[in-house]
Order: C-alpha cells, then structure tokens, then sequence
C-alpha cells in the first residue's frame, strides 16, 4: 500500500463519522485501496453498507427533444447549425440528426409544445470569435432570443428556442 492510500485509509474512521459526506467518502477510499492493489472491481463491501456497484458510462449517446413537427424541426437545426440527419424513422416520428459527436434524437408528439418553465436547456459551446456571428444569424433568422447575451463566467451566453420552444444556449467559455 503507497504512503496516499495509508494516509487515506487512516483518515476514514474520522470521515466515517461525517453521517453526510461519510457515504461518499466510503467510495472514494474504496476506489483507492482498488488502485493500490491494482483491482477493477466496481463492487466493493464497505463497513455496514451493502455492496454499491457503479454504472461506468462512457460518453453521451444522443440527447433527446420532443418536438411537434419532424420536418420543421430537422430543417431547423440543419439551417441553423449545419446538423446532417444520420437516420430517419419516418413511422415512429423520429430522426437523429448529427453534427461532429454530438448526436440529437428527435422525438414527433402530435401538438407538442414545451412548457414554459421547462428547466432545461441544451447548451452548445460557442467559440467567441465566433459569438458575434452567430447573434447575427439569429438576428437575420429573425429568432427570437429569450435570455442575454449575459456575461457569464468570463464569457457570454444567449438563449432562443427552436420552433417548439426547447431552449438553445449558445456560449463560451467551454466548460471543462
């Protein structure tokens, strides 16, 4: 065992005791006893807890918006963002449409219209060059933005929606 992990593991019982943060901590030094021996289970029995097994991800496969009108929409977010469709299900209403890794699946509900108060927002990392351009093209495409542009983290971002009122940030700096 490295001298970290000795240190880590003598710092558990005071950890342990921390009713909140314990749990979490538990993982963690179970995560650095496997690295010391080398292991890669994802399993580990820890004191009076039950086993904890982690789903390992390995990246986003496609994130998905409901919309009321697939064409609409597929032409949307190819005028706008150069998206290329990669497959369309014309009988389940769905397509997925492409640009670089990002993958977006489009998902047809009859009278969709998002809620206004919706919580999310799909972010798209502007480079800032390029920020100014791209409030132009909303600008000539005439769509209306609901948010900014704001100073944001050393940088900025704006927000619009698409024809069935998903909202769309465009910003910068990346986040990382």
């Amino acid at each position: 065992m490295n001298q970290f992990a000795r240190a880590a593991v003598q710092q558990e019982e005071q950890l342990l005791n921390d009713s909140v943060a314990g749990f979490t901590w538990k993982i963690l030094l179970a995560a650095v006893r496997d690295s010391t021996t080398g292991s890669k289970n994802t399993t580990q029995e820890l004191k009076g807890i039950q086993e904890v097994e982690m789903i390992v991800i390995e990246s986003i496969n496609n994130i998905g918006l409901t919309v009321s009108n697939l064409e609409k929409s597929i032409e949307f977010y190819k005028d706008l963002f150069d998206f290329e469709v990669v497959e369309k299900l014309s009988n389940a209403g769905q397509a997925f449409i492409k640009m670089g890794d990002m993958v977006i699946a489009l998902n047809e509900v009859e009278g969709y219209n998002c809620p206004e108060d919706a919580g999310y927002a799909i972010s798209f990392y502007v480079d800032e060059e390029d920020f100014e351009d791209a409030l132009d093209e909303l600008e000539e495409l005439e769509i209306t933005i609901v948010f900014g542009p704001e100073n944001i983290r050393n940088g900025q971002s704006v927000v619009f929606l698409d024809p069935d009122g998903n909202k769309i940030e465009l910003s910068y700096p990346k986040i990382s």
